[in-house]
Order: C-alpha cells, then structure tokens, then sequence
C-alpha cells in the first residue's frame, strides 16, 4: 500500500493529482491482491495504467521542460524504461494470461518505481519557477 504524504508532493499541482490517481490504482491492485481478485482485475488494471501512465509522463515530461526543471533529461530516460517495462507485462498478460507471479511483479515493481521516482526525480520540480 503506498500512501499519499507530503514527501511525495512536487509542487505542481497537475503533476501531483496524477500521481495521486495513479497510487490509488496501484492501491487498488494491493486491495484486489488482499482479497484474492487480483487475477481477474489485472487486465483492466494495467489496461488503464498503460494509458494513463502514458498520457502522465507527457504532460510532466512538458511540465519540466516548460520550467527548465534540471531533472527532466533523467525523468524521460526512466519514463521510457517504465514503458518498456508496461509494454512486456502487456505482451506477457496477452501471451500467458493474468499469472500470479506477474501480477505480484506489477504490484510490487510498479508500486516501488512510483515512490522511489517520485521522491528522487518528481520532486526536483519543488525548486523550479512556475511557467
């Protein structure tokens, strides 16, 4: 379960409703894990985190360019490695089927990923100028 705090604020006010959406989702999957639906819901689940997560990195990828954030070379190199990464659990689910061990390596790589990004790259936006 990832919880919402003030270490994970950037700043910016569109970027941080989206990674709110975003950990409910992944929470939502640790709900689905805790009472043993999590096969049935992956599909869905990384359907609309395929999209969204894509649809999110561009408008932060534009925010941070927009603000000259320093961090912005290292956010789109570890935004492409997470769509590399969504992309074969696609062709895994699509392939193999809703396994239990994919969905508990999406849970857990996902959900790890967000935080640690957030904290170490997100964040740096805290110190940039409005656009």
């Amino acid at each position: 379960m990832v919880t919402w705090n003030s270490s994970l604020e950037t700043g910016n006010a569109v970027v941080d409703r989206d990674h709110q959406a975003l950990i409910n989702q992944i929470n939502a999957l640790d709900d689905a894990l805790k009472q043993g639906t999590a096969k049935e819901q992956i599909g869905p689940m990384i359907g609309f985190l395929n999209q969204y997560v894509r649809a999110h990195f561009a408008r932060e990828e534009d925010i941070m360019r927009a603000v000259k954030c320093p961090a912005s070379g290292q956010n789109c190199t570890a935004h492409r490695a997470l769509i590399g990464k969504l992309d074969g659990w696609v062709t895994r689910l699509n392939a193999d089927g809703a396994t239990t061990s994919l969905v508990l390596e999406i849970y857990r790589e996902a959900s790890a990923w967000l935080q640690q990004h957030i904290v170490k790259v997100d964040c740096q936006l805290r110190g940039c100028p409005p656009a």
